[in-house]
């Protein structure tokens, strides 16, 4: 996320401690992590962290970090719930729910393939998908279509080299 350091700067000025900033850029960089912020929601939720200042400033040296970043990113996804979440992704087909119908297999064949839990793709069937994850997903699918295509244009060579 860059230029996250340089916005806040000017926004918090000189009122945050190094635990402060630890925990403004941890919270971020979760959320940038679930749905890959552009720099317009990047500022919305340092402004928005902003405001909210009060609750959070200080805490660093009472209570650990981990508490004060879950609680933070937490905010932050609700306050930018709107823009994070694509309107258009009800009307999708479930990617997880795809990828198993493309490679005819069932989500327990896909949560060992992938040597995870099952109820975490149970989650991510769910909507609760990582951003990270859902390009992994999507780039599989693109695979398999890729090799579909590998293998006509191979069937199309053969025919034509015997003709």
């Amino acid at each position: 996320m860059e230029n996250l350091e340089k916005y806040r700067k000017e926004i918090f000025k000189d009122e945050t401690s190094a635990g402060d900033e630890g925990v403004i850029a941890e919270s971020i960089d979760i959320v940038n992590d679930k749905f890959g912020l552009n720099q317009e929601q990047m500022l919305q939720a340092l402004n928005f962290l902003y405001s909210i200042k009060d609750s959070f400033l200080g805490r660093t040296k009472k209570e650990p970090s981990d508490n004060i970043t879950s609680e933070l990113s937490y905010k932050i996804i609700e306050h930018l719930k709107l823009k994070l979440i694509d309107p258009e992704d009800k009307f999708k087909e479930n990617i997880v729910k795809k990828v198993c119908k493309e490679l005819n297999i069932t989500q327990r064949q896909l949560s060992e393939m992938l040597e995870i839990p099952e109820s975490t793709i149970a989650r991510w069937k769910s909507g609760d998908l990582p951003r990270l994850t859902e390009l992994f997903l999507k780039t599989k699918l693109e695979n398999i279509e890729l090799k579909r295509k590998l293998e006509t244009i191979k069937k199309a060579h053969k025919i034509i080299s015997e003709l």
